[in-house]
C-alpha cells in the first residue's frame, strides 16, 4: 500500500520559528538550546515503543507499543518534490556498494528493488519470511524479538537554563523552542513504528529505551563530566541492556559507550581520526569535521580567496578581504580547523582564528569580545564553525557598532537551516553565504519525515522540527536492515558501507570506507531576507542553484554571484543602511 505524502494545510494557524523542536535536535543544533527541550519529568527507565516481549525486572513500558502492518507491504509516504506534494517524485541512488544485507540470507524483493518504494534514501528491499531463524541473541541488547535501543535524559534542570537563554537571546526569545514530553514521546514511538513496518529488521522490532542518565550535557560538552558518562555507558551497557545509543550527541557519553562497546549515534562534528579509533562503534547523522573542514577550505581557496568583499555591506564591500574563523576551543573542533586552516595556507591564503569556550554562562561576554576584536582587526568576512547561538550575539554586537561584514555559512550547527537563519538580524544575515552538505528544504507539513509518521498515526500531529529525528533513526534504520539478521556492530558497519546510497533532502548519502557520516557533497547557498521559505512560510530563506558538488569538484570564481546581483538591484537607500 502506498500512502500520498500529505498535502500541506493553508490557512492554518502560525506556529512559532523552532516551536516544539524536542531534545534531539535541540542537541543537534547546539548544545545552549538542549535544555529548553529535555523532558522535564525524569524517569528510572521508560521503554518508549517496542517491549512486546522479555521485559527486564523493574521494567516500566508506558505505551507499550508494537509496529503495525504486514511484512513486505510497507506503508510509504508520497515521495514528492518540495512544494508539490500531490505529484509522485522520482528517487535517485547512488552505487556505493553490494546493496545486500552484510550477513545471513535475506532474498531480494521480486516486487520491488527498494525497501521504500519513491524514497530517495531507501537501501535494497531484502524479504525474510515470517517465523524463520534469525540466530536469536546475537549480540548484547539483541534477541529474537527486539533491539534494545537507548536515548538517555541527562541531569539539567531546563528552567534555570531556559531563562538564561532567554535572557541572553532577548527580542527572539520568545522564538525559543519549547516541547511537551508526551508529544516528543509520541512522535518519536510513531517514527520507531514506521521504521518497524517499513524497513526489514528480520522479525525483530526496536524496543527504545528512555532513561535518566547522571550525566550532564552541559558539562560534557566542553569536555568534562566523564566520570559521570563512564557511568552511564556502564549502566546502558551492563544494567540496561542497550545494542545502540541514539543520544551520544558528547564525547565524553560517546567515547565511553564505544569503551563498553554498545554503538552509538549523534556525536556532533566529531574529527575522522576520532571516528576511526572508535570503530565500529561510533557513527553520525552530522559530518565529522574533518570532512567539513576541508570541503569549507576548499570552498574558500576556490570561490572566496582571491576576490573582493563584494558580499559585505558599506564601509566594507569591496576591500580585499581579510578572513576571520570562528570555532569552539575543544581539542577535537581545534584540530579539524587546523586541517582546513593549513589547506587554506597551502594555497597561500591567510585566516585569523578566534577561539571560544561553550560555556553559556560567558557566551554574551565573549561574543563582546570577539566582536569587538574583529572589528579592530578590520576582519571583512567572517567563517563560522560554531554553535547557532553565538552569532545571534555577535551580530547583535556588529549592528551596535554600525559593522557589517560577510558572513561565511558553513552548515555548523544547523545554520544553514532557514529557520535560524530567521533568527538572525536580517540587516547583518542579507550579507551570509556559504556552503550546505543538506538539500532543497520541504514544507514542514509535505515532508518524508511528517508523512511517515502520519502514516502510523493520523490523528497525532508530528512536533515541529521532526525531520530531524527521522534522519537520527533512518541512520539506525538502515545499519540494522544492512547488517542482515546476524545483527552486531559490526555487521552495521559492513551494511552501512555496502549501503547504495541515494540524494534527497539531507543531501547525498553513502558511508565509503574511512566515512562515520552520510554526506558525500555540497551546494552553495545565500540568505535572502526577502524570499519566503517553503519550510514554515515566514521570511527569510536561504536560496541556492542546487548544484551539488563534491570533494575536489568546486569550481573556481566568485562565490554566491546572484547574491551579487540582487545586491546591485537594491535601491541606494537600503545599500546605505546596510
Amino acid at each position: 500500500m502506498k500512502l500520498s505524502r500529505p498535502a500541506r494545510t493553508l490557512g492554518a494557524a502560525p506556529r512559532r520559528i523552532l516551536g516544539g523542536y524536542g531534545p534531539l535536535l535541540a542537541l543537534a543544533i547546539a548544545f545552549v538550546l538542549v535544555v529548553t527541550l529535555v523532558p522535564t519529568i525524569a524517569r528510572e527507565e521508560t521503554v518508549v515503543s517496542g517491549g512486546d516481549t522479555g521485559l527486564a525486572p523493574g521494567q516500566s513500558s508506558d505505551l507499550g507499543g508494537q509496529a503495525v502492518g504486514t511484512p513486505g507491504e510497507p506503508v510509504v509516504p508520497g515521495v514528492t518534490t518540495p512544494g508539490t506534494p500531490q505529484q509522485p517524485g522520482k528517487a535517485t541512488t547512488q552505487s556505493a556498494g553490494t546493496g545486500k544485507p552484510a550477513s545471513g540470507a535475506a532474498d531480494a524483493c521480486a516486487d520491488r528493488k527498494q525497501q521504500v518504494s519513491g524514497d530517495p534514501y531507501s537501501p535494497p528491499c531484502m524479504t525474510w519470511p515470517a517465523g524463520k531463524d534469525n540466530g536469536g541473541a546475537t549480540y548484547r541488547g539483541v534477541t529474537k524479538d527486539k533491539i534494545r535501543i537507548g536515548f538517555r535524559i541527562p541531569v539539567e534542570d531546563i528552567k534555570d537554563f531556559q531563562s538564561t537563554i532567554g535572557d541572553l537571546a532577548g527580542e527572539k526569545a520568545n522564538q525559543i523552542p519549547q516541547a511537551t514530553e508526551e508529544d516528543f514521546r509520541r512522535t518519536m514511538e510513531n517514527l520507531v513504528k514506521y521504521f518497524e513496518k517499513n524497513f526489514q529488521f528480520y522479525g525483530r522490532k526496536i524496543e527504545l529505551v528512555e532513561w535518566q542518565g547522571k550525566g550532564s550535557v552541559f558539562n560534557e560538552i566542553v569536555g568534562a563530566g566523564q566520570e559521570a558518562a563512564n557511568a552511564d555507558a556502564i549502566r546502558a551497557a551492563k544494567e540496561l541492556n542497550i545494542f545502540a545509543d541514539i543520544s551520544a550527541f558528547t564525547q565524553p557519553y560517546a567515547d565511553a559507550l564505544s569503551r563498553q562497546k554498545v554503538l552509538s549515534i549523534g556525536a556532533l562534528y566529531m574529527s575522522r581520526e576520532w571516528f576511526a579509533q572508535r570503530a565500529p562503534y561510533a557513527w553520525s547523522p552530522f559530518p565529522d569535521c574533518t570532512s567539513l573542514s576541508e570541503t569549507i577550505a576548499e570552498y574558500m581557496n576556490k570561490r572566496v580567496f582571491g576576490y573582493p568583499a563584494d558580499h559585505a555591506g558599506e564601509g566594507i564591500k569591496g576591500k580585499e578581504r581579510k578572513v576571520g574563523l570562528i570555532t569552539p576551543d575543544n581539542p577535537e573542533y581545534q584540530q579539524c580547523a587546523n586541517t582546513g586552516q593549513k589547506q587554506i595556507e597551502a594555497n597561500g591564503h591567510k585566516v585569523t582564528r578566534y577561539n571560544y569556550t561553550l560555556d553559556l554562562a560567558t557566551l554574551s561576554d565573549q561574543a563582546n569580545n570577539i566582536a569587538a576584536k574583529m572589528k579592530a582587526d578590520g576582519i571583512t568576512t567572517i567563517v563560522l564553525a560554531s554553535d547557532p547561538l553565538l552569532p545571534l550575539l555577535l551580530i547583535s554586537r556588529f549592528s551596535q557598532q554600525n559593522y557589517y561584514p560577510e558572513y561565511v555559512v558553513t552548515g555548523v550547527g544547523l545554520m544553514d537551516s532557514s529557520v535560524l537563519g530567521q533568527l538572525y538580524d536580517s540587516s547583518q544575515w542579507k550579507h551570509a553565504f556559504g556552503l550546505s552538505m543538506i538539500g532543497e528544504e520541504q514544507p514542514q507539513q509535505a515532508s518524508y519525515a511528517y508523512a511517515a509518521a502520519k502514516s502510523v498515526d493520523p490523528n497525532h500531529e508530528p512536533i515541529f522540527g521532526v525531520d530531524i529525528f527521522y534522519y537520527f533513526l533512518y541512520q539506525l534504520a538502515t545499519g540494522l536492515q544492512m547488517a542482515g539478521p546476524n545483527l552486531t556492530p559490526q555487521t552495521f558497519s559492513d551494511g552501512l558501507r555496502a549501503y547504495p546510497g541515494g540524494t534527497g533532502p539531507a543531501g547525498t548519502w553513502s558511508y565509503p570506507k574511512n566515512t562515520w557520516a552520510p554526506y558525500r557533497d555540497a551546494r552553495e547557498i545565500w540568505w535572502d531576507p526577502e524570499a519566503v521559505s517553503v519550510y514554515n512560510g515566514a521570511k527569510g530563506a536561504y536560496r541556492s542553484d542546487n548544484k551539488r558538488y563534491k570533494p575536489g569538484k568546486w569550481p573556481k570564481g566568485p562565490a554566491a554571484p546572484a547574491q551579487l546581483q540582487a545586491f546591485a538591484r537594491e535601491p541606494a537607500a537600503i545599500r546605505e543602511n546596510a
